[in-house]
């Protein structure tokens, strides 16, 4: 099989801090108006044959990886970040913010408007339905859906 270079839309937007890293690797799909940021040192990873759908964004300050042949529909977002909010005492915008990785194992389906969130795994061949929003560890091939996210079935191997 014959590798192709990353493909990205002239009208995306890749943003790295001077620390932060992104890698794509052959095959890469990133479609128009996506954005892809790794903001303070943080590393984005994306794995042959990913397709990043139009609208979608993935942001990160520490770590996100997805594995090969994953989908990622229309305006899905990635984000290994939150605000902090809890002191009364200051502006949610001067507390800063929480992180933890992201990573999405190979053979993933994300569908249109998923929200992934900070420390989650999504084991291969998992599957995540629109609208849904994602937080955690979830079960290899399992099919989710929901906000919050919730395992409806699990893919029967054939």
């Amino acid at each position: 099989m014959k590798e192709h270079p990353p493909y990205i839309s002239w009208k995306s937007k890749i943003g790295i801090s001077p620390q932060g890293q992104i890698i794509f690797k052959s095959g890469v799909y990133i479609s128009p108006y996506t954005q892809v940021q790794a903001l303070d040192s943080a590393k984005i990873i994306l794995e042959e044959n990913c397709y990043v759908g139009d609208y979608s964004r993935i942001v990160a300050k520490k770590y996100v990886k997805i594995y090969k042949n994953c989908l990622l529909a229309n305006n899905v977002s990635v984000y290994d970040h939150d605000h902090r909010f809890d002191n009364l005492d200051k502006k949610i915008e001067e507390q800063g913010y929480s992180v933890g990785d992201v990573v999405i194992e190979k053979d993933c389906w994300l569908a249109t408007n998923s929200v992934i969130l900070k420390n989650t795994f999504i084991p291969e061949h998992s599957v995540v339905g629109a609208n849904s929003v994602v937080s955690g560890h979830l079960k290899k091939n399992g099919v989710y859906a929901g906000a919050p996210a919730t395992l409806k079935r699990i893919l029967n191997e054939n």
